[in-house]
């Protein structure tokens, strides 16, 4: 299907259904589901229908409300979520969607949507659909991100070996259901083309791929700031392929470059992550400004060789004019051309020569540092990547 320019004619509303409130940006979901309802807000009416374990902060509200034309939050609290994840995995559902499935709550949507009678729903994250897989008052589209299946983060708890025969458990339940609720929806989005080929090899015309973004006037670079560090990793330190490079960093990087400093800068490290901080490696988390790290620092390194979706850490580095040595896995979703736009390495050996590569040769840092900046303000724009969102939506709810 092509999509061009399209104009819509209707305002319609549409209800934009996630898992956490949408803000602050300290998660790559968030950071998604934060630009789709901007997105949507200036052709249609959307109505917010959101989950929140802690309370939402006034900043929060004052970054959501502008694009909202309603706001229903539902706190879901961490012992709810374990009590109904136990249930729901008796019942069959797969753990990374029990944890999130409240029946009450379900209920309570339900009626809310038979009152305000959206002409859409749009379901973000594959944990949300059970609260309107089986909803026919009208459309609905379902942004997977990214599969399950190929996101470590999906079974990461369950990597031990005593608990093996619960996370193949968990995988078959996961790929069974992923399969299962393709036909409750009439459009289905993903980041990149190896969770489109995933998730159906057979059915793909309602599958569209729908790229992340980054904001390209925050993350710009800034020739009078001064560099501090040498290298940078950024990201969420909860993440599990995130926790193993930052491993990798510490372990086989830092080392080898003791004259070196080193930030590793995002949100949710742990205790013990943040004890092995010393005079070479700095530990920072919560990061209130990311996009200052990135230009404080010469070069970003991205040692992943899991995972699956876009990794977002890559695009604002690059958008801020930071040269990133990353590996092929990561660049099969964002496509730079290594030595070009991107360094792209998959080996210890490798991480080590190119980094000695680019600091030893300004004019090739430059080079790339200018590259990279301008394939991301072409090719991850969120405005205009998310008019496919708009687009669709607006086509399936006629």
């Amino acid at each position: 299907m092509t999509w061009g320019t399209y104009t819509i004619d209707v305002l319609k509303h549409i209800v934009f259904l996630t898992s956490r409130f949408p803000y602050p940006l300290d998660q790559g979901d968030k950071l998604r589901a934060y630009h789709h309802i901007i997105a949507l807000s200036r052709q249609m009416k959307v109505t917010l229908i959101t989950l929140h374990e802690e309370d939402i902060s006034k900043e929060g509200f004052k970054a959501i409300t502008p694009y909202c034309h309603q706001i229903y939050s539902f706190k879901y609290t961490r012992v709810w979520r374990r009590l109904d994840a136990l249930k729901g995995f008796v019942q069959g559902l797969p753990l990374q969607v029990a944890y999130f499935y409240s029946k009450p709550i379900q209920m309570r949507i339900h009626r809310i949507l038979d009152r305000i009678e959206p002409d859409h729903i749009h379901c973000h994250l594959v944990r949300m659909s059970p609260y309107i897989s089986d909803y026919e008052g009208c459309t609905k589209s379902l942004d997977y991100m990214d599969s399950l299946i190929l996101n470590d983060m999906a079974h990461q708890h369950l990597k031990s070996k005593a608990f093996g025969w619960l996370r193949s458990l968990e995988k078959k339940r996961i790929a069974a259901y992923e399969k299962a609720i393709h036909s409750f929806f009439d459009a289905h989005f993903v980041i990149s083309e190896r969770d489109r080929l995933h998730l159906s090899k057979e059915n793909q015309k309602d599958i569209f791929l729908l790229s992340n973004g980054v904001d390209t006037s925050e993350y710009r670079p800034d020739p009078g700031i001064e560099k501090e560090w040498d290298l940078c990793f950024c990201g969420n330190l909860g993440y599990d392929p995130n926790h193993q490079a930052v491993e990798f960093i510490l372990s086989k990087i830092a080392g080898e470059f003791p004259g070196l400093s080193i930030v590793i800068a995002g949100a949710r490290a742990s205790h013990g992550l943040l004890q092995r901080a010393n005079r070479q490696v700095k530990i920072l988390s919560p990061v209130a400004d990311m996009a200052d790290i990135y230009r404080r620092s010469k070069i970003q390194i991205a040692p992943i060789w899991e995972g699956s979706g876009q990794q977002n850490k890559i695009l604002e580095a690059l958008s801020v004019g930071v040269p990133c040595i990353t590996t092929s896995f990561v660049n099969r979703s964002i496509e730079a051309v290594d030595g070009k736009s991107i360094i792209i390495e998959d080996t210890q050996q490798g991480f080590i020569q190119s980094i000695k590569m680019l600091l030893s040769q300004p004019e090739t840092l430059n080079r790339i540092s200018l590259e990279g900046r301008a394939f991301v303000k072409q090719k991850f724009d969120w405005e205009v990547n998310t008019s496919i969102l708009i687009e669709v939506i607006d086509k399936i709810s006629q």
